[in-house]
């Protein structure tokens, strides 16, 4: 629904703009109906700003699908060396997903001191305007997309790590036919695979290949964690900037609510005056007929007298 009311206030915007220049040699037209107002100028510099920053939320959403994707073909594969090309893969979309999230940060903190610098220009942008309230309801759907962003890296994340260590567990059970427990596998996943669990010995070509195989394993999978623990603080941050906007969102939603019980009381009240005057006409017209019908009693008993 941001999307769409961003798109339509630029193109509203951009057509004044157009009409502006079109108008701009004839004498007869009043240029500056075409003109945009200084509120119209500051929102469409504001809604620019989302567009460009939800575009690069859309980017940081493809880059997730991209690193579950990788992280499927990681489930597939036993060669150390394609795992190590596939975290390398993954390793790069983090970097861009943590440099896109910085980026972010830094724009949304100039984007919501801008709003505040702006209250104390002139009434058309304080606290509770028009203006205001279209920057708070726009930053609050930023906000709700910057959570549920959150909440898939985060789940991402915790898939990440249930699936390596479900990997360790089946892992120890075929060589030992015994569940581990959590201590175990937490052993397993701190120095990598089955390296200092089983009895050393002299191993084969496919033992060697599958300790190369753990050790790459524990490697992504740290690396992953750590950058994606960083992206998570970054959001947290994030989530900081625009949360105070979303309060200001509620107060004003509030204060709408507030004005509905007015505008109810109101007309509840208006209705009441109504129907006092109502029943004060009523009253009237029964006191009027009750004096014509003794002033028509007088008459007839005048007249019986008079005969």
């Amino acid at each position: 629904m941001n999307n769409l009311m961003t798109k339509s206030f630029l193109d509203y915007v951009e057509l004044k703009k157009q009409a502006l220049k079109d108008d701009a040699g004839n004498p007869f037209q009043d240029i500056e109906k075409a003109s945009p107002t200084g509120t119209e100028e500051d929102l469409f510099l504001f809604f620019q700003e989302v567009a460009s920053i939800t575009s690069e939320m859309d980017n940081m959403s493809n880059l997730l699908f991209d690193l579950r994707q990788l992280h499927q073909e990681t489930k597939s594969t036993h060669s150390p060396k394609i795992l190590r090309g596939i975290a390398d893969r993954m390793t790069s979309d983090m970097l861009s997903v943590l440099q896109k999230a910085d980026d972010l940060k830094s724009r949304l903190r100039v984007l919501d001191s801008s709003g505040e610098a702006k209250r104390n220009v002139s009434p058309a942008f304080a606290h509770g305007s028009l203006v205001d309230r279209t920057r708070s309801s726009v930053i609050g759907g930023v906000r709700t997309k910057l959570r549920e962003m959150m909440s898939e890296f985060q789940e991402l994340r915790e898939l990440i790590l249930l699936d390596h260590r479900e990997g360790l567990r089946r892992r120890y059970f075929a060589e030992t036919g015994v569940l581990p427990n959590d201590e175990v596998l937490d052993r397993m996943a701190s120095v990598g695979g089955s390296r200092g669990i089983f009895s050393s010995g002299k191993k084969g070509e496919l033992e060697v290949e599958a300790e190369a195989e753990a050790e790459e394993r524990r490697r992504a999978v740290g690396d992953l964690q750590r950058s994606l623990n960083r992206l998570h603080r970054i959001f947290l941050d994030m989530a900081l900037v625009v949360e105070a906007q979303g309060e200001e969102m509620n107060d004003i939603e509030s204060n709408v609510a507030n004005a509905k019980s007015f505008i109810v009381g109101g007309t509840a009240s208006l209705s009441d005056v109504s129907a006092r005057r109502k029943k004060g006409r009523t009253g009237r017209f029964c006191l009027c007929a009750v004096g014509l019908a003794v002033a028509m009693i007088i008459v007839f008993l005048v007249l019986g007298f008079v005969g």
